[in-house]
């Protein structure tokens, strides 16, 4: 870690995971007045449930090294990495361009928790480096989350008939996949891109030195 990061980090660190807490607050309270709060469907979106567990190794790695919730989140972080940096490149290529609507109106609360909190816990993990490097058998337990997730969400919107993101929506709509057939391809290309970076991360991780 560097010398310089070290010292804002605390604060890096606390004031992303405020922001974050606030940006969904605030959209929970918006969707309140306007009488659309599910919290079952907002708690659904990946990009939620993603941001709760940034929220979670933010202000866990500022715990005292043996406590209980500093080696928690030491030991999700890899993958919260990564599921942040999946949920940003998500945003970015499908959601952002076709201006579809995921549920999170505000734009600032869009611009904090698609934008800021990915690159902020993508820049921590390569500032404030782990103590190993990542091998395939994390990569393995990394996906376990997203795999999880995929399922639940598909078995819930069949029966709900509710999906939380329109490239997973298989009923006919302006921005939906529309059928079944694309939802499986565009689930295919998101698993190549949560598998290669994932790789990547694992590729350009240098573990911390015992004098940093």
């Amino acid at each position: 870690m560097t010398d310089r990061y070290a010292h804002v980090r605390p604060w890096l660190r606390l004031a992303t995971a405020l922001a974050i807490t606030v940006a969904i607050a605030a959209q929970c309270q918006r969707l309140s007045s306007d009488g659309a709060f599910k919290p079952v469907n907002v708690f659904s979106f990946f990009t939620i449930q993603s941001n709760l567990l940034t929220i979670f190794v933010l202000l866990g790695l500022e715990f005292r090294p043996d406590t209980m919730v500093f080696r928690a989140a030491r030991a999700i972080r890899p993958g919260v990495v990564l599921y942040m940096a999946m949920t940003g490149v998500v945003y970015a290529v499908l959601l952002a361009p076709a201006s579809a609507d995921v549920g999170l109106t505000a734009k600032w609360v869009d611009t904090i928790v698609h934008e800021i909190a990915p690159v902020v816990i993508v820049a921590d993990w390569f500032l404030a480096r782990p103590e190993r490097k990542p091998v395939l058998a994390d990569i393995r337990r990394w996906i376990l989350f997203p795999v999880a997730w995929l399922i639940y969400t598909m078995i819930r919107g069949s029966i709900a008939d509710w999906y939380p993101y329109p490239f997973l929506d298989p009923r006919p709509g302006k921005h939906n996949a529309g059928s079944w057939g694309v939802v499986i391809v565009m689930i295919a290309v998101v698993t190549v891109g949560v598998l290669a970076f994932s790789w990547l991360l694992a590729k350009l991780t240098r573990p911390r030195r015992a004098t940093d």
